[in-house]
Parts: C-alpha cells; structure tokens; sequence
C-alpha cells in the first residue's frame, strides 16, 4: 500500500451513510465488553461458526463472569476473526485501548477498560475527534410489526431524539406505506389531524406525514417495501375499505402498493432520496421506478453477495441512481471500471455499538487506499484524479446526495 496516498486518506473526513446507534451516548448500555462485543455484528459471524442460541444466551446475559463468557465464546471468535465484523472490534481493541488483541490474556483488561468509558461522551471522541466523521445517518425505528405498535418508538435506532452534533435523521416509512389494521390507519391520521377512516382521507395522511417528514430530513426508506407493482385506485380503495371494516387480510396488497408509488411520487416533488437493498426478486419491479420518477433519487445498497447486485448496476447508467458500497467497500475497484465516481457513496458502519464505528472506518480507509492505489498503478487515475475519487466516495457523494447544506 501506498503510505502516502494511505496518509492522505486518513486525512480526509468521513460521511458515515449508515448507524444503529443510541441516538444519545447518554442511551449506551453498561454492560461487560463480551456482551457489548455479541451486541452487534460479530454475534452473527459467531453463530455462523458454531456459537449456539443458548451460549449467546448466556454471553449476552449476566450469570457468567466476563472471563466465563470469554471462554464460552473465544472458539468461535476464533473461526470468525477474519471477518470484517471481527476485525472492527480487533481493530478497536488495539487502537482504541492500546490492547494486543481479543484473547484469554487480555480480556479482563479489555473488560475494565471499556467500564471505564462509561462516564465520558464516547461519541464525541470516537465519532469526532478519532473517525472525523462529519456527520451519520440515523434512521428512526420502523413499528414493532407483530405488536402493530404506531405510537413513539424506544428503539436505540430511533433518530426523533438524535444528538445533532452527530447524527442526521433519516425516516422509514413502512408504518405509511403498510398498514395492517384499521387501528395503524387511523394512528396516522391521529398524527396528522386527518380521520383517514376514508382511502382519499388515508392518502392525505400520509401527504401531511411526507411532509412532515421532510422538514427534517430528506432520506427515507420502506423496511419490508412491498413489490412496487401497478395497483389500481379502486382495488386499493376496496382492499382499504375492507380493512377499515376489520375484514379479511387477503388484498391488502393493493393498498400497500398503491399506497408506496403515491408516497414515492410525492417524495420526488419534495426533493427527497430513497434507499433500497440490492438485488433478489424484486429487482426489475423496482428497476422501473427509477424511469418511473427520474427526478427522485435512489440510493441502492450494494449487496455482499456478486450474484444479487443487480439494481445498483443501474448507478452506471442512470443519473438518479447511486451505489452505497458501505457492506462492500472492497467492491469499489469493480465499481470504478464502470461507474461514474460521483454516483458512489463508501462509508457506513451499520453499528449499534460505538468502539465498532471506529473499526469499520479504519478497515474502509484501509480498503479505499489499497483499491485506488491499484487503480493510480494501472493508470485507471492518476495521483490527483485518486484524491478526488477518494474525497468523493468518502464524504462529497454523500453529502451531496442527502442535501444536509439544505
């Protein structure tokens, strides 16, 4: 690796695209470093090696010492330590703490070490001042779907309450697009002064709400977006109605896709961008969206697996569309050959625990520097042409796509 153009990297701010965090560091969980470490992804990487349900159980929980879970666990944090998950916190864990690794010798160590960073503003010093990130996308919670639950949700990923020295919010609006029940209907129409006991009246809801939600970000997404298939105003008006009368769920389809191209229209007269995951069936469903609104702009997460990157493809073709390599940034150099670097966003920590945004920024540093050193090697770019490339993935993109000067 270049050291360098790796130096110059460093120096530059980040965007982060992507957080779970406690909206406030106030809101972080005191709990053991074991525990911290199995409440975010590694839990995932540990599983797919072995871990069983009961043992997270146990490692998340508070009968064992953190040397006993350590223990319970450290097999299968041996399996998993290549991934990216495990290399954030092992990442963490040296240069945040001054650790040699995760490990039988350290972890008690490691364990007083985090207990002591209680009291203090974690995020101002990991956030700030050791990932200069300028700012990070907080999402709100969608519902609790299976409780159907409309009302102010205390999910840590709520972002009505974020600290704004660190977090921009960004919306989720399943809870429009989706309803379920009379009762999750006529909850919107509470918020907005609407009865919305009527479809045209459910439509102007879910107007005011947009609008609403506009005034104080200009992200959103649909968790669990149905197909955006065509459905005709009087099937949706029907399917409406007979969920107003407490009827069957069959045909409420129609409501939810009728119901998510009205908010998807009216987000391109707000301005606004949409975030989409890559690939699966749907693909070509949503693909018309893209023709469909020209003047909304999509951002489409790049999926790890090759074999599903289907939708943000259209990145290289289409002005509205732009790629977020956050759970792939190693994918750049492929993007790179073929994508206009203004329609590509690298950063995104997708963590619920702070110390691993701290990882996950250093290995994406790390990944960029390697790719764009490889692209200045093969004459791709040359040195200037790599800085701007990298100042672009890293925060310009970013912030230009989700308006914050706005």
């Amino acid at each position: 690796m270049n050291n360098r153009f790796y130096d110059y990297i460093l120096s530059l701010p980040l965007v982060d695209s992507h957080e779970m965090l406690p909206p406030r560091y106030e809101l972080r969980p005191r709990r053991d470093v074991v525990a911290e470490l199995l409440s975010d992804a590694p839990a995932a990487a540990l599983t797919a090696a072995g871990l069983g349900a009961e043992q997270l159980e146990l490692a998340l929980g508070d009968r064992l010492s953190v040397r006993e879970k350590w223990r319970l666990v450290s097999r299968y944090w041996t399996l998993a330590s290549h991934t990216t998950a495990c290399r954030a916190a092992e990442l963490a864990a040296r240069e945040l703490y001054g650790l040699d690794g995760i490990n039988d010798d350290t972890i008690e160590i490691y364990d007083a070490a985090f207990r002591s960073t209680f009291g203090a503003n974690r995020y101002e010093y990991i956030l700030k001042e050791r990932c200069n990130i300028e700012f990070a996308l907080l999402f709100d919670a969608p519902r609790d779907r299976a409780a159907g639950d409309l009302s102010a949700h205390s999910s840590p990923a709520a972002s009505s309450d974020a600290d704004e020295r660190y977090f921009k919010p960004a919306s989720d609006i399943f809870r429009l697009v989706s309803p379920a029940s009379a009762e999750d209907a006529l909850a919107v129409g509470r918020e907005t002064g609407v009865s919305a006991s009527a479809f045209d009246d459910y439509l102007e809801a879910c107007t005011r709400k947009l609008k609403q939600i506009a005034k104080r970000c200009n992200v959103i997404r649909c968790s669990g977006a149905p197909l955006p298939l065509p459905a005709s105003y009087s099937d949706a008006r029907n399917a409406f109605a007979a969920m107003m009368g407490d009827a069957r769920r069959d045909g409420r389809e129609a409501v939810h896709r009728y119901v998510y191209r009205y908010i998807l229209s009216l987000a391109s007269e707000l301005g606004m961008t949409v975030r989409l995951d890559d690939g699966g069936t749907d693909s070509l469903s949503h693909a018309e969206m893209f023709t469909l609104y020209p003047k909304l702009r999509f951002e489409v997460l790049v999926s790890v697996s090759p074999g599903r990157r289907e939708l943000s493809r259209y990145a290289a073709v289409l002005p509205n569309v732009y790629a977020n390599l956050s759970h792939v940034p190693e994918a750049a150099g492929e993007y790179l050959s073929f994508t206009p670097y203004s329609k590509l966003i690298c950063f995104g920590g997708g963590c619920t625990t702070v110390d691993a945004v701290y990882g996950r920024a250093q290995i994406t540093r790390e990944t960029l520097s390697h790719v764009l050193t490889a692209c200045i090697a093969s004459g791709m770019f040359e040195r200037k042409g790599a800085e701007a490339a990298a100042r672009a993935l890293l925060y310009e993109n970013a912030r230009e796509l989700y308006r914050v000067h706005e």
